[in-house]
């Protein structure tokens, strides 16, 4: 097994993999299918394997479904105006994230999209997957399963060569990388691969549907899942470009991020909007630098812009753990729970939304104690909580890169993760700790960073999304 010291080394090596194995030519059934099945290949085995990611000491994490707290007419919206069957020509189309918030009448809306959906200049869309009441008047509910059901479409049914399989995914990945996958790895890739395949044309007729009716300019998505790289794929026959609005960090530990060459794949975007010139430099994208575009964030620039400055008084500090999943960050917010001085501070564990539900169960041994109060609901974004905050710590997040816009002290506490976060070391902004003694030893020191910073995100975001929207919109134009 080749020794990796680092995920930034196993991420680099899984590009080279990728290179020099061809596996992006590799085809079953007829597809290149590489692209639909890397990233599942890396996160959730290889990272496994090299013992960098270990779920076994946590119980099984399930979210909190939202109630639909719809009134009548909010039905009859669904139906007349939010309906993908009435959709009609539009320059933008934004394909909206599951993060969302809800207000004080029980709307919500999506954390990543919300400020460009409302000051978008061109006419546009915002397409949802969830069925949530929301404010958007451009709001159009995806439904991907009706479609199918009105147009007669069924999924491909797949029966891939197990000995095809082997010898043109399971070979390669043991031979480059000296290991021998057990039965339930092999088991696992093979499911997501025929699922994958069973319902890529579905969902490709889907997005041609909608495409069609709505003639887009340009589109706007969050992230590349599996749908999202199938929409690429479409858009990208009929030359209509595609643009992934960053929303997590440029990190060293992820293939999408870490190509070793540029390389022209259907299902990869034609640009990225990033937060700022350091992560546009951080990346290793495959695509030229000149499409990877700083714009900031506009959810935060917005928030910065109108929320008056200053904390309130408290009769404790706050101490905000922004989870990350992980049962290293759980014990050492239990053991700082026992060792701090509780009549002066006290901690907020902030849950990630996938663990809101079940985490009394899951999480009950390490977070049920008089000095962590737990934060997990949508009715709070996460800037509310830094302006409460004296300090903010955490293993690996962009919440901790949004946190530097705000006053408050922030701790990164030892893990594979720390070489994202470089620069915040380098520039003073955030102390690396490796134990609570370690962060019991600076927590009242005045002389720990706190002042706010601009360095990981651009100002005057929507601005710069809409001229960068303009520009891509143009030059397109002319290149047809």
């Amino acid at each position: 097994m080749l020794e990796k010291k680092n995920l930034t080394d196993l991420a680099e090596s899984f590009s080279r993999f990728e290179i020099e194995c061809g596996m992006f030519h590799v085809k079953i059934s007829g597809v290149k299918v590489w692209q639909y099945i890397r990233n599942d290949i890396y996160d959730l085995h290889l990272r496994m394997i090299y013992g960098f990611f270990d779920g076994s000491g946590l119980q099984k994490i399930t979210g909190i479904e939202d109630k639909n707290r719809y009134k009548v007419w909010d039905r009859m919206k669904d139906k007349l105006m939010y309906n993908q069957t009435f959709i009609g020509r539009r320059d933008v189309l934004i394909f909206a994230s599951a993060r969302k918030v809800m207000d004080n009448n029980y709307k919500y809306r999506d954390v990543y999209t919300d400020i460009i959906d409302k000051k978008l200049e061109q006419s546009h869309y915002l397409l949802d997957v969830t069925r949530l009441p929301q404010a958007s008047p451009n709001l159009i509910h995806i439904d991907i399963e009706r479609f199918k059901k009105n147009k007669g479409i069924t999924d491909e049914v797949i029966n891939i060569s197990k000995e095809e399989f082997e010898n043109k995914i399971i070979r390669p990945i043991e031979i480059y990388y000296d290991i021998q996958l057990n039965n339930n790895h092999r088991r696992q890739i093979l499911v997501l691969l025929q699922k994958r395949l069973e319902k890529r044309k579905s969902l490709a007729a889907y997005y041609s549907y909608i495409l069609e009716k709505s003639r887009p300019k340009i589109i706007l998505i969050v992230g590349v899942s599996f749908e999202m790289a199938v929409l690429c794929a479409v858009a990208k026959r009929r030359n209509i470009p595609v643009v992934v609005l960053q929303h997590g960090e440029i990190t060293s530990t992820e293939p999408i991020y870490n190509s070793q060459k540029r390389i022209n794949i259907s299902t990869y975007p034609d640009y990225f909007f990033v937060f700022s010139e350091l992560e546009r430099k951080r990346g290793k994208f495959m695509i030229p630098s000149s499409r990877v575009i700083p714009v900031g964030y506009p959810e935060l620039d917005d928030y910065i812009k109108n929320t008056k400055s200053g904390k309130a008084e408290k009769e404790k500090k706050e101490i905000l753990i922004i989870s990350c999943v992980d049962e290293n960050l759980l014990k050492f917010t239990r053991e700082l729970a026992d060792k701090i001085d509780g009549t002066k501070y006290r901690i907020v564990y902030k849950l990630h939304p996938v663990e809101y539900g079940n985490w009394k169960k899951a999480y009950g041994s390490y977070l049920l104690h008089p000095n962590i109060d737990v934060a997990g609901d949508k009715s709070k974004i996460i800037y509310d909580f830094f302006m409460d905050a004296e300090w903010v710590l955490g293993m690996q997040s962009t919440c901790l890169y949004e946190a530097t816009a705000f006053d408050v002290k922030i701790a990164i506490v030892d893990s594979p993760f720390k070489r994202d976060y470089e620069e915040f070391f380098e520039l003073g902004r955030a102390n690396l700790i490796s134990s609570v003694d370690d962060f019991l030893g600076i927590i009242d020191q005045k002389n720990v960073n706190s002042m706010a910073s601009t360095a990981w995100f651009e100002n005057n975001s929507m601005e710069r999304v809409q001229r960068a929207i303009d520009d891509i919109i143009a030059s397109n134009i002319k290149g047809c």
